[in-house]
């Protein structure tokens, strides 16, 4: 068992408040749109969750809600990324158009 699967075992709440630091440094560079840092963002929580998922933990009804609305509120920052990447992507090819259209004349 890896070092950080013990860890996550031995101490569940440290993960979650990991998974919600993470998640505020999310909210962060969303609303800077560094995309490049939100991806490398989602990817330790992605990893944090892998990990979870392996070490065996067993949410308690005690805890479940506040798991739950830490979940919830990652959907939510990920379905904003979701949005702001279609509105990126949307602007580039908008704006690739225009480039093409002017190349021409």
């Amino acid at each position: 068992m890896g070092r950080d699967q013990i860890n996550i075992m031995n101490y569940p709440k440290d993960s979650l408040e990991q998974f919600n630091y993470l998640s505020s440094q999310l909210h962060n560079a969303l609303y800077k749109k560094d995309y490049k840092a939100a991806f490398a963002i989602t990817s330790e929580q992605n990893k944090l969750i892998k990990n979870f998922s392996k070490s065996g933990f067993i949410v308690t009804e005690e805890v479940k809600p506040v798991w739950y609305s830490a979940l919830k509120d990652f959907q939510k920052l990920r379905q904003n990324l979701q949005s702001d990447l279609k509105k990126l992507n949307n602007n580039t090819r908008n704006n690739l158009r225009r480039l093409k259209a002017y190349s021409f004349k």
